[in-house]
């Protein structure tokens, strides 16, 4: 007993004497970044050329003529910013593109831009949360442009090169909560288009064997231990899969003209507006879409519609 009490007696001196050192011992100094140089200048994006323009802003994704364009439509004229700064609106968009085409860190572009790493931020996190609250009701679901009227011409699309006479549309179980049909309301909404037509008339969203079957949703034939798939269902499933992989390809393409949203590790759940970025990105590339068209419009025939059109600024 009287070791053992030795042996904390010893613990505990040594304790009280590390302690006493380290409180004795001076300060370190605090540690900063040093500031970067870099040289202030008003931004001028007529000085650049076509080439620069995609390469620095939009990964090859918009013209020169169509930026400027873009940032005319997008009401960015509107926006308060924070702490007083007053950026153009052209400036406003181009650094939106700059940051999302590419993972790049802001010390690169304050080159580019003639303004501090902490200025970039701020325009760049106020104009997603800008363009966020303004056009989130066409991002969720476009009431306006997705009427009854619009969702057949697209069953007629789907059917005229070759797919069923009642599908209008596909859906893909990706892990993004937003493009997920329980948590963005798609199945309410397609209860009240179709609440007045007969179940003989009604148009379907065609889902993966992610999703089960639910108003206006159908999916794929299951092979369970009750029933076993027939040669006719197994085809069925297999060119069904063909058409539904249009959706797969428009996923891709958000992530190909904005790869910062695939950047896992500069996106943290709580310091940035995660949604809001994707929600964007999105945003851009059926801008992109209705400037250039894209190969899923061309395989399913579809014309798509103007910028004006989109972002509902026709009068």
């Amino acid at each position: 007993m009287s070791a053992t009490l030795q042996i904390i007696s010893n613990h505990f001196t040594q304790t009280l004497k590390r302690l006493a050192c380290h409180l004795n011992e001076e300060e370190d100094p605090p540690r900063y970044c040093t500031p970067l140089d870099y040289m202030v200048f008003v931004f001028d994006l007529d000085s650049w050329s076509e080439e620069r323009c995609l390469e620095y802003f939009t990964n090859n994704t918009f013209e020169k003529c169509d930026i400027i364009s873009l940032s005319d439509k997008l009401g960015l004229e509107n926006l308060v910013y924070p702490h007083g700064i007053k950026p153009s609106h052209l400036l406003a968009f181009c650094i939106v593109l700059a940051c999302l085409s590419s993972p790049t860190h802001y010390k690169v572009t304050l080159y580019l831009f003639g303004c501090s790493q902490a200025y970039q931020s701020i325009v760049f996190n106020s104009v997603i949360s800008f363009l966020y609250n303004r056009f989130k009701n066409i991002l969720h679901w476009d009431r306006r442009r997705l009427t009854l009227e619009m969702i057949k011409s697209y069953a007629h699309a789907i059917q005229g090169i070759g797919g069923p006479e009642n599908i209008w549309g596909f859906i893909d179980g990706t892990l993004r909560s937003i493009c997920r049909p329980e948590q963005s309301g798609v199945e309410e909404i397609l209860q009240d288009i179709f609440s007045e037509i007969m179940e003989q008339g009604r148009l379907f969203l065609y889902g993966d064997p992610a999703y089960s079957l639910s108003f206006g949703i159908i999916c794929p034939f299951k092979n369970t231990i009750f029933h076993q798939l027939t040669q006719e269902e197994k085809a069925f499933n297999a060119k069904m899969s063909g058409y539904r992989s249009a959706i797969e390809h428009s996923f891709r393409k958000v992530v190909n003209l904005w790869s910062f949203i695939a950047f896992k590790n500069g996106l943290q759940i709580g310091l940035s507006p995660i949604g809001s970025y994707y929600a964007i990105a999105v945003l851009l590339t059926n801008l992109h879409t209705c400037l250039y068209g894209s190969q899923i419009s061309l395989h399913f025939k579809v014309i798509p519609p103007s910028v004006d059109s989109y972002l509902n600024l026709e009068f």
